[in-house]
């Protein structure tokens, strides 16, 4: 809060407005304004927004956080680097009480926020959302929050995820095809939703086929599109099984001969040595490692 009552001052300083005329354009009063400033009060989602819309700056900016590093090393195209842990933890915190409170416009800002300062997809998924909903996951299984906010948080996530994708997927021709999918029985399609983004970012031809697909569906679409790698995701142990009945089947086909097959999910990160036990090529514990894992399986 002090960093915050700090920054307001200063920036209400740098336009020459009075308290009082700063309250006027806000709807609060001079007060409270004043309260902001020595951080004896803080505002609410609405007036943090309200706020930074009125200077024109984000929200990071005016809660007075550490300022983000541009590297621009890659082409001379800015990206923004994010590994201050308070930094990180800071943008984490508040994505999650804005979703919690059901404060949807804010939660999507403070994201948004972060990607138009320059903050590249990989990052925001892999340093942002993705820890954003394993904490949810976590206050879950404690029983902090209900199956109804969990399902609420990943929705919102889910379209942050999308509208990314779409602002920063490119028509460059693509160099490889894979298919992914949550194997039969699984209720998370979040993580391997992901992966197919991270995958269609860094050049792949990708098909997201969903859950619950036959497996005689999954063969046609492998030699249809000749696939070179099929990615599939488990969350829960007890589909391991479904994985490995899948893989036996692709492996007896014979039109099937040449697709990498890579795993990942929870239910193969508790157990790194399962996925040679099972017959896949390949294991990924996280996005970022799928995409280079996929990379590794096609040279």
């Amino acid at each position: 809060m002090d960093n915050f009552g700090i920054s307001l001052k200063s920036l209400r300083q740098e336009k020459n407005l009075r308290q009082i005329d700063l309250a006027k354009s806000l709807g609060v009063g001079q007060t409270t304004i004043a309260n902001y400033e020595q951080g004896i009060r803080f505002p609410n989602e609405a007036t943090l927004v309200r706020i930074a819309d009125f200077f024109n700056i984000s929200l990071d900016s005016l809660l007075g956080r550490q300022p983000i590093i541009i590297n621009t090393e890659n082409n001379n195209k800015s990206t923004l680097t994010i590994d201050q842990p308070i930094l990180v933890s800071s943008i984490i915190k508040n994505y999650i009480h804005a979703l919690l409170s059901n404060n949807k416009d804010l939660g999507i800002k403070i994201i948004l926020d972060a990607f138009h300062q320059g903050v590249n997809v990989q990052d925001i998924y892999m340093k942002i959302l993705e820890p954003s909903l394993k904490e949810v996951g976590r206050l879950w299984e404690c029983n902090q929050v209900h199956v109804g906010q969990e399902h609420y948080f990943t929705e919102i996530t889910q379209s942050i995820m999308s509208k990314l994708y779409l602002d920063t997927t490119s028509v460059d021709s693509k160099k490889h095809k894979i298919i992914t999918m949550a194997v039969n029985g699984e209720y998370h399609q979040i993580g391997i939703r992901m992966v197919t983004n991270l995958l269609e970012l860094d050049g792949w031809k990708t098909y997201y086929l969903g859950v619950n697909i036959p497996s005689d569906s999954i063969i046609k679409m492998i030699v249809k599109e000749k696939a070179d790698v099929l990615a599939i995701s488990a969350t829960m142990p007890f589909n391991v099984n479904s994985v490995t009945a899948l893989i036996n089947t692709i492996r007896l086909t014979k039109s099937c001969s040449n697709v990498k097959v890579m795993v990942g999910g929870n239910a193969f990160n508790t157990n790194v040595d399962l996925w040679q036990k099972i017959g896949a090529d390949a294991y990924a514990g996280n996005g970022i490692d799928a995409v280079k894992i996929a990379n590794k399986l096609v040279t």
